[in-house]
């Protein structure tokens, strides 16, 4: 049950990604650039991530427990900009299916490879014969959304 409640949470999460990257593609057209409609979808972010720490006042990590943190996790954030803003710029162009389906099969076939191996500390999941099939089907999902559209 608690993995279907998270899957389902994914999802409903995951079905706003397409109107978040419209809502930002439109902000980089209306800003005239796509770094101001990214700046714009963080600034939001922060001041929503403020709020919710107001409300909920969670304890401040240490200094020591900041300064533990391996380096790499911070890559995070910049991860982050290259999503919006590639999504910014790409879904004026093909259209918010294509892009989120081609940012979905990108996912899949990552995370199936971390799954794999156990990186980053994630739960190994072996890759199987219906893993790959998955992974096939999103890609032939990709191809046919392409030339469909």
């Amino acid at each position: 049950m608690k993995t279907f409640f998270f899957i389902l949470l994914v999802m409903v999460v995951g079905a706003l990604t397409p109107i978040q990257a419209t809502f930002n593609a439109r902000l980089g057209i209306l800003l005239k650039n796509p770094f101001y409609g990214t700046l714009t979808n963080f600034f939001v972010g922060l001041a929503a991530v403020l709020v919710l720490l107001s409300l909920l006042r969670p304890e401040l990590p240490s200094l020591k427990q900041v300064t533990d943190v391996p380096p790499y996790l911070f890559l995070g954030g910049f991860i982050g900009v290259m999503l919006v803003t590639t999504l910014i710029v790409a879904v004026p162009k093909i259209g918010a299916a294509n892009a989120i389906m081609a940012l979905v099969v990108g996912q899949m076939l990552i995370s199936m490879l971390i799954d794999h191996n156990g990186w980053l500390g994630v739960p190994e999941h072996a890759v199987s014969i219906t893993r790959i099939l998955g992974a096939l089907l999103l890609l032939a999902g990709l191809y046919l959304m392409q030339k469909t559209g």
